[in-house]
C-alpha cells in the first residue's frame, strides 16, 4: 500500500520524508548519469504494510525502491529516544527549553509491533536536531544500500535467474538452503559496500552544514579541529545503534541467515567507508577510531538502560566469532560477485 507523505500532520515528521526523497532523488540522478546510461530510471516510494522493511526491485519502466514508512519514524523515534540521555552525544548540551516532551508507547521489537514499552522523551532544540540528523543517516543508508543491490545487479540477477521481482531486506533473516544464504549473505555485503561509497557525499554534505549551521556545528563539536572525522564517525556510529535495533538483542552470530549479523555489517561498513573517504580526502584516522569508540561506547550505554544492549553477549568469545564473521564474508564476496555480474553497474576492479 502505497504511503502518501502529504497526510502526514506533524510538519517536522513531513519534512524529514521530504529532505529524504529530494535527496535520494539527487542521489539516484548522480548514479544514473555516471552509472545507468541505457538502464531504466530509478523510483522512489514510500509504502505502509505494517512492517520495518525496504525493498529493491523492477518493472517494465523503472527500478523501484519501496522504503517501508516505519523505517524513517521508527529510526527518529529511535534516535529522539537515545538524545534525550545525556550521557548520548554528551559534548551537546542538554539543558535549556525544551522543544520535545512527551512519553509514547515505542515500538522495541521491529519484528513484532505489538511488543511496545513507554520511551520518555525530553529533548532541547539542540538535541533534537541531532536525533534528527542521526535518524536521517540511517534512512539515507537504506535507501543507498537498496540501490546498491540495483548497481551489483542483484535485482536484475534474482529476475533473471530466480523469477524473483526483487529483494526485500532488514528483517527478511529466513533460514534457506546453504548455497543461496551464502550467495544472499555475499550481496548484502557488497550493496552495503557500494552504499559506503555513495555515502561519503552524504559525509561532505554534513560537514559543510556544520560549518554554516550552529546546531549541525554544536552537534559535531566532539573533538575541535577534527570535523571530518566527527562527521566520520557519526555516520558509522548511527549505523551501529541502528543495526542494534533493528536485530535487539541478538547473542549468537547465525551462519544460516540470510543476512551477516549486523555487528559485523555495522563494521564492515565502517571499513568500507574509510577505504572510500581515504580516496576521496585524506582525514586523520587515528582521531576518527577515537571517536567512533566514543560514540559507540556512549550508544551502549544508553541501549543497555533501554534493555536493548546486553553487555554479556559482547563476550571475547562473540567477538572473535564476528571477527571470524567478517573474514568469511570478504571470502564468499568474490565467489557470489560473479553471479550478478553480467547485470552489474560496475566493474569491481
Amino acid at each position: 500500500m502505497t504511503f502518501d507523505i502529504n497526510q502526514i500532520s506533524d510538519a517536522g515528521i513531513r519534512q524529514e520524508f521530504v529532505i529524504l526523497t529530494k535527496r535520494s532523488q539527487a542521489i539516484f540522478k548522480d548514479v544514473s548519469s555516471s552509472l545507468g546510461h541505457g538502464k531504466l530510471p530509478i523510483a522512489l516510494s514510500f509504502i505502509n504494510d505494517g512492517s520495518f522493511n525496504a525493498y529493491a526491485g523492477k518493472d517494465q519502466s523503472n527500478y523501484k525502491i519501496e522504503i517501508n514508512a516505519a523505517v524513517p519514524l521508527l529510526s527518529l523515534m529511535f534516535f529522539t529516544r537515545l538524545f534525550s540521555d545525556p550521557a548520548y552525544f554528551g559534548h551537546i548540551q542538554s539543558d535549556g527549553a525544551l522543544v520535545t516532551d512527551f512519553v509514547t508507547p515505542a515500538i522495541i521489537d521491529i519484528r513484532d509491533f505489538e511488543k511496545r514499552t513507554d520511551w520518555a522523551v525530553q529533548l532541547n532544540a539542540s538535541r533534537s536536531f541531532a536525533a534528527g540528523t542521526m535518524a536521517d543517516i540511517c534512512s539515507t543508508f537504506t535507501v543507498c544500500h537498496e540501490l546498491g543491490h540495483i548497481i551489483a545487479g542483484h535485482v536484475d540477477a534474482v529476475r533473471e535467474i530466480e523469477g524473483r521481482d526483487g529483494i526485500r531486506e532488514l528483517v527478511s533473516i529466513a533460514k534457506a538452503a546453504n548455497e543461496r544464504t551464502e550467495c544472499s549473505q555475499a550481496w548484502e555485503c557488497d550493496a552495503d559496500a557500494i552504499s559506503a561509497t555513495l555515502m561519503v557525499n552524504f559525509v561532505e554534505e554534513l560537514s559543510r552544514n556544520a560549518r554554516t549551521n550552529p546546531k549541525a556545528g554544536a552537534m559535531f563539536a566532539g573533538r575541535e579541529n577534527h570535523l571530518t572525522e566527527e562527521v566520520l564517525a557519526s555516520v558509522c556510529s548511527a549505523l551501529f545503534a541502528f543495526f542494534a535495533y533493528v536485530d535487539g538483542v541478538k547473542k549468537q552470530i547465525n551462519v544460516a541467515s540470510s543476512h551477516p549479523h549486523p555487528a559485523v555489517r555495522a563494521f564492515y561498513f565502517k571499513d568500507m567507508i574509510c577505504q572510500a573517504m581515504e580516496q576521496r580526502a585524506p582525514f586523520d584516522f587515528e582521531a576518527f577510531s577515537e571517536i567512533v569508540d566514543r560514540q559507540i561506547d556512549e550508544a551502549l550505554t544508553v541501549l543497555e538502560k533501554m534493555e536493548l544492549f546486553d553487555p554479556n553477549a559482547f563476550s571475547d568469545e562473540f567477538l572473535d566469532q564476528m571477527d571470524s564473521e567478517r573474514a568469511r564474508m570478504i571470502s564468499i564476496q568474490q565467489k557470489y560477485r560473479a553471479v550478478a555480474l553480467p547485470w552489474s553497474w560496475i566493474s569491481w576492479g
